[in-house]
């Protein structure tokens, strides 16, 4: 594997099995790279990846990007300033899976129309994710509330076309969840009983 903090050159090949790229701090890549494994960032998401990005939420690459049919983008977003972000120098062709990542702590500031870039790329996004196309939405529900996001891509998307973008269509936040009331009863019986032995001491 890649030590971390290492910077491959040239072509990097990530695969399904075999070598795993570890990167460090900016998560750079000079060079072009073909995927048909996992790719995550910020080492919080859950998978095998075959290439991550330990520190901070950043990948850089100086090429192109291929993702093909075998591959799986793992992406996340943690907060409205809290978010994975690719940056393609070159060319990025898109295929395979998308997987997203949402925390809960994203309803206590996400807003209704807000956007989150994930990619960005020199040119038009090629290719089409397998298990989401352009303007699906994916709703995420929490203990808390609930966020639907929409995905956006490539030529008819309604954003810039060499981004990936995540646009916020809905949510609800109850803020923070009531305890049950079993939880309540307990923590009463105990004062009570507090209170109690006070009194009598």
């Amino acid at each position: 594997s890649t030590p971390p903090g290492g910077i491959p050159a040239g072509t990097v090949h990530v695969g399904s099995d075999g070598e795993i790229f570890v990167l460090g701090a900016g998560g750079r890549i000079a060079g072009d790279v073909v995927s048909e494994g996992a790719l995550s960032l910020a080492g919080r998401n859950a998978g095998d990846p075959r290439l991550r990005v330990n520190e901070g939420s950043v990948l850089s690459i100086s090429g192109d990007l291929d993702l093909l049919a075998g591959s799986d983008l793992l992406v996340a977003i943690q907060g409205s300033a809290d978010h994975d972000v690719i940056e393609v120098g070159g060319d990025a062709v898109l295929d395979g899976l998308l997987t997203l990542g949402v925390g809960e702590e994203l309803l206590e500031t996400v807003g209704l129309g807000d956007t989150f870039t994930m990619m960005t790329s020199e040119s038009t996004l090629q290719g089409v994710f397998s298990n989401l196309a352009n303007g699906a939405e994916v709703q995420y529900d929490f203990a808390s509330g609930f966020v639907r996001l929409s995905v956006n891509y490539g030529a008819s998307s309604a954003y810039a076309l060499e981004d990936l973008v995540l646009a916020v269509t809905a949510f609800q936040y109850n803020g923070v969840p009531e305890p049950p009331v079993a939880s309540l009863l307990v923590a009463g019986a105990l004062l009570l009983r507090t209170v109690r032995r006070s009194r009598f001491a």
